[in-house]
């Protein structure tokens, strides 16, 4: 898993807590999503979430990112989340 996670892309965000609920994150991480796709060429990016982060999970839902695996950190469980360029 770190082999196949350390050959991706990541997308990270963080927004401060008077900017939560404002659909911010779901369109910054899509254009970033997008730009990393459609403008830097990248074939595969990857976000991570902690499983009891639902806000971050549903931003990633959002943006079109599917959970591809999980395994865990510090006791807790991680999600991983890709995208994959489309081809044709």
């Amino acid at each position: 898993m770190a082999a196949r996670m350390a050959a991706a892309w990541q997308l990270r965000f963080a927004l401060h807590a008077n900017a939560q609920g404002r659909g911010y994150a779901s369109e910054a991480a899509g254009a970033g999503l997008r730009f990393a796709h459609e403008r830097a060429g990248l074939a595969r990016v990857i976000a991570v979430a902690r499983a009891s982060n639902i806000g971050s999970r549903q931003v990633l839902g959002a943006i079109g990112m599917t959970l591809c695996e999980s395994y865990q950190r510090d006791g807790e469980e991680v999600l991983v989340y890709e995208s994959l360029a489309r081809t044709g």
